[in-house]
């Protein structure tokens, strides 16, 4: 399993907008994606401008796929992007 952990924090005034993109996305990705088991996004308690996204991917290969779509392009690279102050991800596999 091909894990992603990923930071975005959102430019002062965009918090709400990018709650509402990543709400979108996991939606898609959970209902188009079969390769995407989990895709889950928390804001932070302290900083409503943090979020986390973990998500979990048969492989490297799925999330070249994710990475893909129609709607990661619309609504990530073309909207979030411009929005965020950062995005970082980091890039596990999980042990069973």
């Amino acid at each position: 399993m091909f894990v992603v952990a990923a930071y975005w924090r959102a430019k002062e005034g965009e918090a709400d907008a990018c709650a509402e993109i990543l709400r979108t996305m996991a939606r898609l990705t959970t209902e188009n994606e079969p390769g995407c088991h989990m895709f889950v996004v928390q804001r932070s308690n302290e900083d409503e401008r943090n979020f986390m996204l973990y998500e979990q991917y048969d492989d490297e290969a799925a999330l070249q796929a994710h990475r893909e779509t129609d709607y990661f392009k619309q609504h990530v690279l073309g909207d979030a992007v411009n929005r965020l102050e950062s995005r970082t991800a980091s890039f596990y596999t999980r042990l069973d």
